[in-house]
């Protein structure tokens, strides 16, 4: 999921690295009366999110390395080269 493109750049990057940060932190939040105690994303899970290539990213990748054991930023063969569009493969979610 990404979101509407503006057309700005640097606009179209940070939404779209929040919209990944709030996915991540929504998949492994936890609260007490939760049916999912320990997040809907379970231990050792992997998460794969689109986003908009930036200056933000590397800053979402020390992040992601605090929570997962891989963090990868992938582009598929068919993705055209000049677009910024990429994904961020987050794998083995730690405890």
């Amino acid at each position: 999921m990404l979101h509407n493109t503006t057309g700005v750049a640097d606009t179209d990057h940070y939404k779209s690295m929040d919209l990944v940060r709030q996915a991540i932190y929504f998949a492994i939040s936890t609260t007490a009366h939760s049916a999912f105690p320990q997040g809907i994303l379970k231990v050792k899970g992997t998460v794969l999110c689109k986003f908009l290539r930036g200056e933000d990213e590397k800053e979402l990748m020390e992040e992601m390395k605090e929570l997962f054991h891989t963090v990868q930023v992938v582009k598929p063969k068919s993705s055209r080269s000049e677009s910024r569009e990429a994904f961020i493969l987050l794998q083995r979610r730690k405890m």
